[in-house]
């Protein structure tokens, strides 16, 4: 039996684990079953990428560190560790959950934008799907990431996402979806009834880009503005299509990727 752990409520879990007392992450045999547990710990560092084992060991630091804490002090420690510290025991040691976590982004809350920070737009391109635009503003300090919609919509042509951006963003940056290399370019090339186009460019995609995004994401608390209506849906339906292969699902993400290449361009 091989598996990637989900949740206590999990009948393995409840058979091979709290019935015989086992404890979750053992290297033992009780009854005649052999349990291995393993992790990035036992690869050799060289089989690792830079990026990742970076990464890792980030969270592992993080997730010692609180657990030498007291429980008030974890109460008051930063949000950040505490992020840290959870997903490492979940996505990197492979710990079992307490209870269901669908959603790969839960480290949101709703807040005010902080128009006082340099900011950026995120943006997705579709016609039966919709095109979306997206302030992005980031606090590097504070690990916060700033987040308003600032539209969700079905059937538009070039011509009225040209009009929009060029009203809502005017020079300010926007990082589109660089499938849509052909829409940039003529998006880019426009001009407006004052002669100023648009500052446009495509978002850099990698191989594993949408995963590294969703970790640096994750790292992040997310403040949504109170009108950010569809990103909040978005945020409460983007699951896991595979755990195993770190897929999520291809929908519930036309504001969500958009952030990614904001995020991939604030944070460089």
């Amino acid at each position: 039996l091989l598996l990637n752990p989900t949740t206590a409520e999990h009948w393995i879990y409840k058979k091979f684990f709290q019935e015989k007392n086992v404890k979750a992450g053992s290297n033992t045999i009780v009854d005649n079953v052999c349990y291995i547990h393993t992790s990035y710990l036992d690869v050799d560092k060289k089989h690792h990428t830079r990026e990742n084992w970076q990464l890792y060991e980030k969270g592992r630091k993080a997730y010692e560190s609180f657990n030498l804490l007291t429980e008030q002090e974890k109460e008051n420690c930063s949000q950040e560790i505490k992020r840290l510290h959870k997903w490492y025991e979940v996505v990197v040691l492979g710990g079992w959950l307490e209870k269901q976590e669908g959603t790969i982004l839960n480290n949101w809350q709703e807040g005010e934008f902080d128009d006082s920070l340099p900011y950026i737009f995120g943006q997705d391109y579709g016609f039966d799907d919709p095109t979306t635009l997206v302030k992005v503003a980031i606090d590097k300090k504070k690990k916060l990431l700033y987040l308003d919609e600032c539209f969700y919509l079905s059937g538009l042509d070039e011509g009225k996402i040209f009009e929009m951006n060029h009203k809502i963003c005017k020079q300010n940056l926007i990082v589109g979806d660089s499938a849509s290399k052909q829409l940039i370019n003529s998006l880019r090339n426009k001009k407006g009834p004052d002669s100023k186009g648009i500052n446009l460019i495509g978002a850099v995609k990698k191989a594993g880009s949408v995963l590294s995004g969703i970790i640096k994401l994750q790292e992040y608390t997310l403040i949504v503005t109170k009108r950010s209506v569809n990103l909040k849906n978005e945020l409460n339906n983007y699951v896991w299509l595979d755990r195993k292969s770190d897929t999520p699902i291809d929908d519930f993400n036309h504001l969500i990727d958009p952030i990614r290449y904001a995020l991939g361009y604030l944070d460089r």
